[in-house]
């Protein structure tokens, strides 16, 4: 997470944010030039562009001292103040008697610019500028701009630990982890007392697949910091992720307590929730991430989602469409629209949603399975197997791509080969009951009644371990037929 030296940042519009890029790219060229901007040389363009700058940031920022920009005014003060320095005062000396009259005849631009020397104080300033224009800058989620800023801020302030840990915040949504660790290790020895790198270096592990010491670096970030909302947010984003929901929840929890404005922490809070099976109280937790400014594509998913589970199928629909509204390109909500769509016996919008789904997608094992499903639904055997022949080349350990081959092909009365894909199965996973059950009834249909029978009695046992009513129901009216037979 980006540590703030500021006021928060104000949701700017795009026209804003391009002139805060037209800032970045008229500082950068002054410090690119001007090394550690001990020496400062400013050419006409830059003065008239930072006179420009000036008249924009009086408006925006007046007298508010609290102002994300504020320094920025000021340092742009400084640098017009340095350039006019340079010139103005020398022609008054010169021509005195002048010196109110006569034009002042600025200098060329490629060959006298003028020098002049900024303090340390002014250069630290200088940094700090960057700083915020890199914190405004990540939040709008031009990240490419963000690391530009930080590389200036450090440039001119080599200790500047929250600049190196912002700079590896924006380098981890690049997906340069290598990068991003290392700017979180130099923000730590510079600075051991600040939470933000613990947290961050978390995140980092989780995505890596590291989850203990994700949940280690979590923790020593809650140490430091014990009301960092943000840390108990992604504390609890770990524990989802191992499987430990209900301890999520409770890390949620604690992070709505601390800052109930946090609408990542309603968010995925719901996310928890609907994985222990509590739908109705994750949709009200996706209610009031909407209602917040979490208002994007996979909220919409995930309360749709938990909604097709609840049996509102329109609703979840609806859902689907808005999320797919907020982003056209999201493979899941086409796929996830589909199955409800199949649910409704919808055939055409079902398949149709899963071939845009596929077409977005083509690589995504999961979204192949769930083609071969809704074709299933439909009759459609053949096409199916060719899905779950997909997602199982995607994911050579795809246990329900298995299971469903396998189904597919006993409804077609290829049952040799279904008992193939119920094997590996059972290979992969030795406690799916189901699997038991559709092996038996595929060696059943084949007349090999004393092997069909071990298996439904193996899946019996297991359906009646993990509370499978309505299977244990099918499986002993097998049984019945068979011992009918004897």
């Amino acid at each position: 997470m980006p540590i703030r030296e500021s006021a928060d940042a104000a949701s700017y519009p795009e026209s804003q944010l391009q002139w805060f890029v037209s800032l970045l790219n008229l500082l950068v060229g002054i410090v690119n030039r001007n090394e550690d901007l001990s020496s400062v040389a400013i050419t006409e363009t830059e003065y008239q562009q930072l006179l420009t700058v000036m008249d924009d940031l009086i408006y925006g920022v007046g007298e508010d001292e609290d102002h994300p920009l504020s320094a920025a005014m000021t340092l742009v003060g400084v640098l017009i103040k340095a350039y006019e320095d340079a010139h103005f005062p020398k022609l008054a000396d010169l021509y005195p008697e002048l010196a109110k009259k006569i034009k002042v005849e600025l200098a060329s631009e490629g060959s006298n610019r003028s020098a002049s020397t900024l303090e340390r104080t002014e250069i630290d300033l200088a940094a700090a500028v960057f700083f915020s224009v890199g914190f405004i800058l990540s939040e709008a989620g031009k990240v490419e701009e963000t690391i530009c800023a930080y590389d200036l801020a450090l440039r001119l302030k080599s200790d500047y630990a929250e600049a190196y840990n912002n700079r590896g915040a924006a380098k981890k949504a690049l997906g340069q982890y290598k990068e991003a660790v290392a700017d979180f290790d130099k923000t730590i020895r510079l600075n051991p007392n600040l939470a933000e790198p613990y947290t961050n270096w978390g995140t980092v592990m989780l995505e890596l697949g590291q989850y203990k010491k994700a949940i280690a670096d979590h923790d020593k970030a809650i140490a430091l910091k014990p009301d960092y909302a943000g840390a108990y947010s992604n504390q609890g984003i770990v524990k989802s992720e191992i499987g430990r929901h209900k301890e999520a929840v409770a890390d949620h929890n604690k992070a709505i307590e601390l800052d109930p404005d946090n609408t990542d922490a309603y968010y995925n809070r719901g996310n928890a929730k609907s994985r222990i099976g509590q739908l109705e109280a994750a949709i009200k937790d996706y209610d009031k991430a909407i209602s917040g400014k979490r208002n994007d594509a996979e909220v919409y998913v995930n309360r749709g989602a938990a909604k097709a589970e609840l049996g509102q199928l329109e609703a979840a629909i609806k859902d689907y469409d808005k999320a797919i509204d907020l982003n056209p390109t999201l493979a899941t909500a086409y796929a996830n629209r589909g199955n409800v769509n199949a649910r409704l016996n919808q055939s055409n919008e079902a398949i149709a949603d899963h071939d845009k789904a596929v077409r977005l997608s083509p690589n995504s094992a999961g979204i192949r399975y769930s083609r071969g499903i809704a074709k299933i639904i439909f009759g459609q055997y053949d096409t199916a197997i060719t899905d779950f022949d997909e997602a199982i080349r995607l994911n050579p350990d795809y246990v329900d791509a298995y299971y469903n081959r396998g189904a597919a092909k006993g409804n077609l009365e290829r049952h040799n080969a279904a008992i193939v894909d119920f094997d590996e199965v059972i290979r992969i996973n030795p406690d799916y009951a189901d699997a038991y059950y559709n092996r038996g009834a595929a060696k059943y249909a084949l007349g090999r009644s004393e092997e069909a029978r071990l298996d439904f009695q193996f899946a019996l046992e297991l359906a009646e371990q993990q509370g499978k009513e309505d299977l244990k129901v099918n499986i002993e009216q097998l049984l019945q037929e068979l011992n009918k037979e004897k």
